[in-house]
This record gives C-alpha cells, sequence and structure tokens, in this order.
C-alpha cells in the first residue's frame, strides 16, 4: 500500500507477509499512528489499514483545491494561504513560486511528524551543544522559548509549516529581535528549519481572484464614497475661491470654506489610471508576506541507509553512449543542425551505445533526412570535441591516420637567401684534394698526427659556444634578427660578461630585459643595437640570476614584515576582545551581549558596566 503524495515514507512491516507501507506523515497521523494501526490490524474483522477522518476526507477532496492554477497550488503547499495569496498580483505569484522552487532542503533531515517531537530534538540538540554557542544557562532557555514559538504555531493539519513575525515572537518571548534573528539563524544552521518562502511584500490586485458578491458590493461602496469625497473636495475649493475673490484672506477663505462645505471625509480612491504595469505596480498596496519554515529533524543512521538505497534504486542506468554525450555535453549536435555541422566541418562524429565514434558525412545522413533513424546512433558530437579532447581519437571507429602534410611555407626558413648560379672559378675542384691527406686511402704510416695546440684551435671558444647556444634557442625571433654568430661572438668576448660567471640564460634575460620589461616590443627594428645597448646596460658582478635572488628575498621580506604586523593588530584584538568580554562575564546590568535592556520603542544602548552609573 502507498500514499498518492510524493511525500511518503517506508514505513514498518506490521504484518507478517504483507506490503510494505509507504505513506506520507499527514496520512500517517491521520491513520493514528503505528499503535493504531497495529490495533487494526490485530482485530477479527479486516478493515482498511489507513482509514481517514471524514472531515479530513471532505477536505481532500473538495473541488475548491483542485481548481486552483499549478502555481498557486505550490505556493498554498508551501504555507501561503489562498486568503492572502488571492490578492497579489499574477507576476509577483510567478516570482514566488520560481524563489519557493529554487529553495534547497538541508541534506539528511526530513520533515517533522509533529511540532512536539521537532521540540524535543531541538531541546536535545541545545543540551548537546556545550561549546561556545551557549556559554549561560539564560541563552539555553531563551533559544527553547523561541523554537516553542515556533512549534506552537506550526500547522498540524498538513506538512509542519510555521509562519510567524518576528516582532511577535520577540513580544511573547520578551526578548529583542536581535535574538530572536540570532535564534532563527542558529535552528537554520543546524538544519532544524528550513526557508520555504522567504519573507517579501509584493503589490496588491484592485480586485481579488475569485471575488464574491460581498466584496464587490464594499469595493463598489469604497469606489462611490471615495468619488463623494472628491466631489466634496472640489466644491469647498470652488467655494474658498469665491471668498477669496470677495476679498477674503487665505485662512479666512478655508474657514468659511470648511464652515460652508462642511468637514469631508478622508477616503482612499482607488486607482484607475491606464499607466504601465510597473508604475501601477509600484503604485498600488503592499501585500506583506511573512516567511513560512518547514519543521526538520535529522535523518537517523537506518534512514540514511534507506535513502542511500532509494537514491541508489532509482538512479537511471546509462550506456557508454550515454555516459559519453553526458560527458561532452556542451559539444552536442542535435539532428535539426546536423546538416548544418556537415556544411561546416564536413560532417559530424555519432556516438553509438558502446561509446565509439563513428564518422558521418552526407551519406550517412541521407536516411535520416528521408525520415528513418540513423541505427546505433545515441546521439551526435562536433568534430572540435575531439580536437579539444585528444583521448577521443582512440575511441573512433575505423581510425586511420592521417597522411603528415606541411606546407611548403611552413618548412621556409626565415632567411631565404638566393644561390650563386654562376660559373665555378676554374681550379676550384682540385682544393678539395688537399683534404684527403690524411684520409682512409693512405697507409698508416704516412698519416699525420696533429698537435695538442691544433686541436685547442678547433675547439670553439666560450664566447662562441654561448652564441650558438644564444641563437639556436633562447633568444626570442624578434631578438636574433638578422644576428650572425660571429657577431655575436665578438660583443660577447667584448663585454668580458663570461669572465664574471655569467651563464647562457643570464645572458639571455639580460638581452631580454626579463627585469625590466614585462614584454618585449612587438618589433624591433634593429636586433643589433638591441643587443650591444642590452649588453652595455648590464652589471658584470649582478648577473640576472643573482638580481631576481635578491628580489625575491626582498619580497619575502615585506611579507614577513607584513604578517608580523597583522599578527600583532590580531593579537591586540583578540586581548580587546577576552578584555571587553570579562567585562561584560563580570557585569550584572546587561546580557551575554553588552546590551542594555530598556523598554520597547527605547534605542538599546551598550553598557559601560560601571555599577555607579547603572551601566549608562
Amino acid at each position: 500500500m502507498c500514499c498518492t503524495l510524493p511525500l511518503g515514507r517506508r514505513r514498518p512491516q506490521l504484518v507478517d507477509g504483507g506490503d510494505e507501507l509507504f505513506v506520507c506523515d499527514l496520512c500517517w497521523r491521520l491513520a493514528g499512528g503505528r499503535e493504531a494501526i497495529e490495533a487494526r490490524a490485530a482485530g477479527e474483522q479486516p478493515v482498511p489499514l489507513l482509514e481517514l477522518d471524514p472531515a479530513a476526507e471532505a477536505v481532500l477532496a473538495a473541488a475548491e483545491y483542485d481548481q486552483l492554477h499549478p502555481l498557486d497550488r505550490l505556493l498554498t503547499q508551501a504555507g501561503v494561504r489562498w486568503a492572502v495569496l488571492r490578492f497579489i498580483v499574477p507576476t509577483a505569484r510567478v516570482d514566488l513560486a520560481s524563489k519557493v522552487l529554487t529553495r534547497v532542503a538541508p541534506e539528511w533531515t526530513r520533515p517533522a511528524e509533529s511540532p512536539y517531537v521537532w521540540l524535543d530534538v531541538v531541546a536535545d540538540r541545545i543540551r548537546a551543544c556545550t561549546g561556545t554557542e551557549f556559554k549561560r544557562n539564560a541563552k539555553r532557555r531563551r533559544f527553547w522559548r523561541i523554537a516553542r514559538v515556533y512549534a506552537v504555531c506550526a500547522d498540524r493539519s498538513g506538512r509542519p509549516l510555521t509562519w510567524v513575525t518576528q516582532d511577535d515572537i520577540a513580544a511573547a518571548v520578551g526578548c529583542s529581535t536581535r535574538t530572536v534573528r540570532r535564534c532563527l539563524s542558529w535552528l537554520q544552521q543546524e538544519g532544524l528549519l528550513w526557508e520555504l518562502v522567504p519573507g517579501c511584500r509584493l503589490p496588491m490586485m484592485e480586485r481579488p481572484e475569485g471575488e464574491t458578491p460581498e466584496e464587490r458590493d464594499e469595493r463598489r461602496q469604497r469606489l462611490a464614497a471615495a468619488i463623494a469625497a472628491e466631489e466634496a473636495a472640489r466644491e469647498r475649493a470652488r467655494v474658498e475661491l469665491e471668498h477669496v475673490r470677495k476679498g477674503a484672506s487665505g485662512r479666512a477663505a478655508r474657514a468659511l470654506a470648511q464652515r460652508d462645505a462642511g468637514e469631508i471625509p478622508r477616503i482612499d480612491i482607488p486607482s484607475t489610471s491606464t499607466q504601465p504595469d510597473q508604475e501601477q505596480d509600484a503604485e498600488r498596496p503592499l501585500v506583506n508576506l511573512c516567511p513560512v519554515y518547514e519543521l526538520r529533524v535529522p535523518l537517523t543512521a537506518a534512514e540514511r541507509r534507506e535513502a542511500d538505497e532509494l537514491a541508489q534504486a532509482h538512479r537511471p542506468v546509462l550506456t557508454a553512449g550515454e555516459q559519453l554525450l553526458e560527458r561532452f555535453r556542451r559539444h552536442q549536435v542535435h539532428p535539426r543542425n546536423a546538416e548544418v555541422q556537415v556544411e561546416v566541418a564536413g560532417g559530424v562524429f555519432g556516438v553509438t551505445e558502446a561509446g565509439l565514434l563513428r564518422w558521418l558525412g552526407w551519406q550517412d545522413l541521407l536516411p535520416w533526412r528521408s525520415g528513418a533513424s540513423l541505427q546505433g546512433i545515441v546521439g551526435m558530437l562536433r568534430t572540435d570535441a575531439v580536437d579539444e579532447s585528444p583521448q577521443l581519437t582512440a575511441l573512433i571507429e575505423d581510425f586511420v591516420h592521417p597522411p603528415q602534410v606541411s606546407l611548403v611555407d611552413q618548412e621556409k626558413s626565415n632567411y631565404v637567401r638566393g644561390v650563386d648560379n654562376r660559373r665555378a672559378p676554374r681550379g676550384s675542384d682540385k682544393k678539395g684534394l688537399s683534404s684527403i691527406e690524411n684520409g682512409p686511402e693512405l697507409p698508416a704510416e704516412a698519416k699525420t698526427q696533429g698537435s695538442a695546440t691544433d686541436a685547442r684551435r678547433k675547439r670553439p671558444s666560450r664566447a662562441q659556444r654561448a652564441a650558438e647556444r644564444l641563437l639556436r634557442g633562447l633568444l626570442r625571433p624578434e631578438v636574433s634578427d638578422g644576428v650572425s654568430i660571429r657577431w655575436l661572438t665578438a660583443r660577447l668576448r667584448g663585454s668580458k660578461l663570461l669572465d664574471y660567471g655569467w651563464t647562457e640564460q643570464d645572458l639571455a634575460d639580460q638581452i631580454h630585459g626579463l627585469l625590466e620589461y614585462r614584454h618585449l616590443p612587438r618589433h624591433i627594428h634593429n636586433s643589433r643595437a638591441w643587443i650591444s645597448a642590452r649588453l652595455a646596460k648590464a652589471t658584470p658582478e649582478l648577473p640576472p640570476s643573482k638580481q631576481q635572488a635578491i628580489r625575491a628575498v626582498e619580497v619575502a621580506a615585506a611579507d614577513e614584515r607584513r604578517a608580523a604586523r597583522e599578527t600583532a593588530a590580531l593579537r591586540e584584538r583578540r586581548e580587546e576582545i577576552a578584555a571587553r568580554r570579562a567585562a561584560i562575564d563580570a557585569c550584572d546590568l546587561c546580557d551575554e551581549l553588552g546590551w542594555l535592556p530598556v523598554p520597547d520603542g527605547v534605542p538599546v544602548p551598550k553598557c559601560n558596566h560601571d555599577p555607579d552609573t547603572g551601566g549608562w
């Protein structure tokens, strides 16, 4: 047996071999609870386990509730009474319903079975809080009294909803509204209260929805009285102008006009203008709605396990293709837009049920254009999904790596020089004969041995090696444009920076101006002049690596000084707070926050903890 409302919960097994009960809290309470149902189940005559009261049956079967709009029905279920809701403008009802739908209940909680059960849970939670929240028993008693007001004002015929203003709670408990707000914040933080409908002020309609004949007659009487008052005011103004024309002063004319025309009652005139809706809403009277809260209690361990099992049972099982589509949702292509993607990118990727990608072109989409469905395809993805996620390449059916084709412009060097196609000089082919003097064609005894001096001469110098390293990878293209290894070697040797222990990276950072410029210029007209100027500006004893280390030490020292100042200020603040708290605890004139108790309507002052002045 199950309940028709979407708020049902699994109930304990009451009959051996019987079906499980999924009943909402309302039906469970109307049926008398577990004891009443067990008593009926143990009787000799078979009776329904869930038997509602005739009055409850009449309320549930009322046709007036079923005729409401779904949004109005949602708001009435959320605690807004229809007697108030029928006066609110429909556009404001839509906004209020959108706010109600976006509210999320506290996690691992459920609606309380009754206000008294909720009040017991609140009392247990207050006793369990032994930290810094409740240092005095007076605060515990005050919070319990505030929670008791919420429980007393809760609805007992349906959902455990409560609505009461903070001013009423403060008047009933005998505290300030600030204390009520602190208690409300604590209850919401503990998950014991859920704000279902926010407090707001909404524009009122001139004619309520479903206006009764009595309300219509009353509204017409108010309109007639307002028209009569306006006519009387015009008559009094006309009489006052006549007395002014006869020579009376302004005050005397006003007194004579009031005596002749009589006193005119002040009656609000309903608005009948044809202004835009927004201007009319701004001028209309407002309906005040206080917040609506739902009383909630935390789930037990067994209820948590049951909720996890139900969530796992109702979780949809997705195929591999559906999971892939859910993962790349922003790359999905609607079937109606497939032709556009084919024209732009040449095709789309179809996702199969097995989670593989299949390339679809014009020929593959012809069956779909004729009205048939694509067999085995659960969705489509754009081609940029594979470009952004290369791991999808392994999922493509019949994938063949494309040939590595490169454009000619990409293979060209930045410096393309012409080739000398003129005739070679005479005897140039004989110059290479000297290179085989020590070659393998000659016998071993005929080979000449080079000296160590020749080996040192053939090895490049340190400046040349640094220049080659800079031009081959460390310098940016805009800096090395038109720079040769021979020229850069001469500049490095002349600067003598390598003699001071500079590395190739230090030279590159100095040429780029790493410590002075965030970005290089977009175009450097003369790269050689730039490099010469940067090398001349360098300090030999301070390479860029040492300058970066010094700057890092300075930044770290500044951070340490700032942290020390913040720590000292925080220590002083804590000492001040501790001294202020000690003074408040030792004072018997103020509350736990240092405020003096004063009557309503008087600004609440801070206590100076001086018994001679009474805290003032």
